[in-house]
């Protein structure tokens, strides 16, 4: 090809090789048709006299939360394993994690970062002086941006030929466009918007503080409210009470249309998982607090107790409620280089729950979203040794729930969807099918299961995270018990001091004919 069409200071960066985009052409897709058929997606920037101006706008670049990461290599690192840790670093992980007892690095540094750009979305590769990489350490990032579906920015900032390089990219069969630093500048621009992970603010929804709310039990509480608050406080609170019952009776009847009170046995499972994934758990505590009472009544009138004993839960008892997995800590799980470590971790600090029930499911129980996690159609699981305790099956004739996680849905948080979609790349990358478990570890045997390794590794997580779960204590551990000596069920209905129980059937129906002249004003009957 004639050179002269990639410009004047372009021709001594690049000799003419075949698979070299000319330079107004390439321009011209890459502004109109970026992710199009045919446009290249290896960017080489000529920027030979290496502006620091180019230093800033690379660090304003830097924005993984929306697809961009910019890599630094490291100077004189020759390998793909060093290589591996320097997008691990660039992806915020600390690579420091991955060197054994021995001091070795792990092998696994390539496929980990390979799995946590999946993860994570990138949708743009950005290399920092790449010149000083050699060309075949180029083609395999220009092969890991293909598979994550990203574009590569290979930034030269030596007055060298890139001969090499081109000669590699153009070996595996990948378009190179090469491009001018005010081209660059122009096609990728820090983006200003921030990233939202958290769902949008639906109907009943409140971002505005609530007031000290009363504490008095749900029997009461409107009553209490009415009496303490002002009345544009009561009208505001009232509002939101009033629609979170509504909220409540709508499920109870879209899951059990039948008249009549529902059975325990036939509601407890999916009212417990619905109350951590959707209803209580993902709002703030006094949110949190004013929905439970809400919850409470019109579950009463269904002939359903859902009892609280804050007595249990210490002196900020409403500060329990929301669930354990943060945002910010998933931030600092995705700071984990493995990826099994960081999932397993999520999914217990989401459910409240051990190891035991964790390793029940398959690649294809994760949503294509990788934010919910499907319930098996049927399938068998060891229970573990110390569920068929007596303590512990008189535990669970109190709470009057046995959450098993495996049999309903499990909705995650929004912002934990690059922990779970980088471990089903990881898997998935290991030659697994979507039919083989999403945990599932080579070294695993009768005498040491997968439970027992993953139990292990939340428990290592936490405590690189500082995190002290009482349901992770290893036994007869009594720490944490909140009832005298005897150590509590676990899940997320316990860890919040809550039971359920079903009342007599009698008074449930007695209870049911007349609730909506208590639970609501006379406006929404």
């Amino acid at each position: 090809m004639d050179i002269a069409h990639l410009g004047p200071r372009l021709a001594p960066l690049a000799p003419a090789l075949d698979g070299i985009h000319q330079y107004n052409d390439a321009l011209r897709r890459i502004r109109t048709e970026p992710r199009g058929p045919g446009t290249p997606q290896v960017l080489l920037v000529d920027n030979r006299r290496d502006h620091a101006s180019n230093v800033a706008r690379l660090a304003e670049l830097h924005q993984p939360a929306h697809g961009r990461i910019v890599v630094r290599p490291t100077p004189g690192g020759s390998s793909r394993p060093i290589m591996g840790l320097d997008l691990l670093t660039a992806l915020g992980i600390n690579p420091e994690l991955l060197r054994k007892k021995g001091g070795q690095l792990n092998s696994q540094s390539w496929r980990l970062a390979q799995a946590w750009m999946h993860g994570h979305g990138v949708t743009e590769l950005l290399v920092d002086r790449a010149h000083d990489l050699p060309a075949e350490i180029v083609a395999d990032l220009a092969g890991l941006a293909a598979a994550a579906g990203a574009r590569l920015w290979l930034v030269w900032s030596a007055d060298t030929s890139a001969e090499k390089v081109l000669t590699a990219l153009a070996d595996t069969d990948r378009s190179v466009a090469l491009l001018y630093l005010p081209d660059f500048h122009e096609l990728l621009e820090p983006v200003t918007a921030p990233y939202r992970r958290q769902r949008a603010p639906g109907p009943g929804d409140d971002t505005a503080p609530l007031p000290a709310l009363p504490a008095a039990d749900f029997t009461t509480f409107r009553a209490a409210c009415h009496r303490l608050l002002s009345r544009r406080d009561f009208a505001r609170v009232d509002g939101l009470y009033c629609h979170t019952a509504d909220t409540v009776d709508q499920w109870i009847r879209h899951r059990l249309p039948d008249s009549g009170p529902p059975a325990l046995d036939d509601i407890a499972g999916p009212l417990a998982a619905w109350l951590r994934d959707v209803h209580l758990g993902p709002h703030p505590a006094p949110l949190a607090l004013l929905r439970l009472r809400a919850t409470q009544a019109a579950l009463f009138g269904h002939g359903l107790l859902l009892r609280w004993n804050p007595a249990r839960l210490g002196p900020d008892p409403a500060g329990r409620l929301p669930g354990t997995l943060t945002e910010q800590t998933v931030t600092n799980l995705t700071a984990l280089p493995r990826t099994d470590h960081a999932a397993v971790t999520a999914l217990s600090l989401h459910l409240n729950k051990g190891a035991a029930y964790l390793n029940c499911w398959q690649i294809g129980d994760l949503s294509d979203d990788a934010d919910m996690l499907h319930p098996r159609p049927s399938h068998v699981h060891r229970h573990p040794v110390y569920a068929s305790e007596p303590v512990y099956q008189d535990e669970l004739a109190d709470v009057g729930v046995d959450e098993q996680p495996c049999t309903q849905p499990v909705i995650l948080p929004p912002y934990t969807r690059p922990i779970l979609a980088a471990h089903r790349a990881y898997r998935l990358a290991e030659g697994a099918t979507p039919a083989d478990d999403l945990f599932w570890y080579l070294t695993a045997s009768r005498t040491r299961p997968d439970s027992a390794i993953l139990r292990e590794a939340v428990i290592l997580s936490c405590r690189r995270l500082n995190l002290d779960p009482p349901w992770m204590h290893r036994s007869p551990c009594r720490n944490g018990a909140d009832t005298g000596l005897r150590p509590r069920i676990h899940g997320w209905l316990a860890e919040r001091g809550l039971t359920l129980h079903e009342l007599d059937r009698d008074l449930a129906q007695q209870i049911t004919d007349r609730h909506t002249r208590w639970i609501r004003p006379a406006a929404h009957q």
